[in-house]
């Protein structure tokens, strides 16, 4: 891991046990039950190890795409899953350059956008956004932007 990774991951870590600890139950091991994570490639080896069940799939954003894709117009969210995701984007979404436009950051300074949420069956779920702050040398919490619920 480079030092930007590692920061990333400890980001990741820390967002994936507050999920597992505010939504605990929907994670429990249950027969015909399928966790789907989506995460980077660096939180690829967290998920690994927060989540240590034969019952998770791990997939990285461009996979899920995929992969529902091949469903569309069928009724996915009648499966028996629940679909969670960890991410954590080096750049801001285009929907965000205002805000970045707006903000004085010092010199070398970059916003990450730390994206979590989680959704179980086709009316439930939610997520929230967040900026950190990389200053080339160590990642802080930024604010708090969006949270979501449907």
């Amino acid at each position: 891991f480079t030092l930007e990774d590692q920061h990333e991951y400890e980001i990741l870590v820390m967002r994936m046990r507050e999920t597992l600890n505010q939504s605990g139950s929907i994670f429990e091991d249950r027969p015909n039950h399928v966790q789907i994570h989506v995460t980077t490639r660096v939180g690829l080896r967290a998920v690994q190890r927060e989540f240590p069940s034969e019952r998770v799939v791990a997939l990285l954003p461009y996979e899920r795409d995929r992969w529902l894709s091949q469903f569309e117009g069928e009724a996915v969210w009648e499966w028996n899953c629940v679909i969670a995701w960890w991410l954590l984007r080096r750049e801001l979404s285009e929907v965000y350059e205002e805000y970045e436009k707006a903000q004085k950051l010092a010199a070398g300074v970059k916003h990450w956008e730390v994206e979590t949420g989680i959704q179980w069956g086709s009316m439930h779920g939610g997520a929230q956004h967040e900026f950190w702050l990389w200053d080339g040398r160590d990642a802080t919490f930024g604010t708090f932007v969006l949270d979501q619920t449907f």
